[in-house]
């Protein structure tokens, strides 16, 4: 706890240190940026007739990127969270990321083939918009990444990722995990169309199970692996000024013969990422069953599969960087209806 606190407070005071930061602008040394989230969360019908969780925490992420030489560079990054929670609980609240903590979340090298791509290797977190009903961000990995973007004469913006990594879970780290994503974006008069796909598969999944981190999958599935495909399109344009996201997700697990598709739907208006700035956001989700590997989807969802539920959202821009957001998750599962309720602020430097 005491290494935590020091990691705490060399931290904030790094955000409160514009020019500490400003010594990593020079492409020579590197950049050094971050992430500070408090939250404060009530979550209630937790089943089994549970008391309501309520807890308060702290969590922070600082990343450093630095180059080696034209061709290689390297990553650093730290993880801290402080809570009213205890370590002891995580695996009860279906938490994806350790309590009352600090560590090392990323250690890796980068070979830079090309101004637009680079192969990554080391401890990373997955560097492609996953979506969330497959994957959290929170989990790191270990193995190689490809990622290529580039911009075309239409100004059609393309993005090809992949990677093959050993999964590092809080509860597991036996797990096997491949996945190849494409996605795109493409102008259409005053809109922007986005697209993608994703290929994931998982083995070695058994280990989940063994590890008592089967939470709403079928141990047939887990036994079996997963193969999952997933693809995405959205919509951003403009209404009275304000922009506009609506969007639709689906998936499949093609290794399993039923309980095995999820789709959820994205309504995002307005934009908090700019100070005096607003945001709402709605999110409509059905995972089945065996849709997903439960242990991966985002933790800020109680239920990972085997749910229906939606959140809703709004946010404040205080200022270009740091927000204020409050969300209302309601979900079921069978007899099951679980409420909860997050405010947060959250800042990026």
């Amino acid at each position: 706890m005491k290494n935590l606190q020091k990691v705490l407070l060399i931290s904030l005071t790094f955000f409160f240190s514009p020019s500490l930061f400003a010594q990593f602008e020079d492409d020579t040394i590197g950049e050094l940026t971050g992430e500070v989230l408090l939250q404060s969360e009530n979550t209630s019908g937790l089943p089994g007739g549970r008391e309501d969780l309520e807890r308060t925490r702290l969590f922070l992420w600082l990343d450093l990127e630095a180059p080696i030489n034209d061709n290689f560079s390297f990553g650093l990054s730290l993880y801290g969270n402080l809570g009213t929670d205890d370590e002891e609980d995580n695996r009860r609240n279906l938490d994806n990321s350790p309590s009352n903590t600090s560590e090392l979340d990323q250690a890796y090298l980068d070979w830079n083939f090309s101004e637009d791509g680079f192969l990554r290797m080391g401890r990373q977190r997955i560097p492609a918009r996953l979506s969330s009903m497959l994957w959290d961000r929170d989990i790191s990995t270990l193995g190689v990444s490809l990622k290529y973007d580039w911009l075309s004469e239409q100004d059609n913006e393309y993005e090809f990722t992949a990677g093959n990594y050993t999964v590092e879970h809080l509860f597991s780290e036996d797990t096997k995990l491949s996945f190849a994503d494409f996605h795109f974006s493409i102008p259409v008069g005053d809109m922007f169309l986005s697209s993608g796909i994703t290929l994931m598969q998982v083995t070695d999944s058994e280990f989940l199970l063994q590890d008592n981190v089967q939470r709403t999958n079928n141990a047939a599935a887990l036994q079996e692996g997963f193969e999952i495909a997933s693809a995405d399109l959205s919509l951003n344009f403009s209404v009275f000024n304000q922009p506009l996201t609506a969007g639709i997700e689906a998936s499949q697990n093609l290794a399993a013969d039923d309980a095995n598709q999820a789709y959820r739907v994205n309504l995002i208006v307005g934009d908090s990422a700019i100070a005096d700035g607003w945001q709402f956001n709605l999110h409509y989700q059905d995972v089945e069953r065996d849709a997903s590997v439960a242990a991966y989807v985002d933790d800020d969802w109680w239920f990972a599969t085997w749910m229906t539920g939606y959140r809703v959202s709004t946010s404040y821009g205080l200022t270009d960087d740091t927000f204020v957001q409050v969300s209302y998750f309601d979900e079921e599962l069978e007899v099951y209806n679980t409420k909860r309720v997050f405010l947060e602020l959250r800042s990026f430097f």
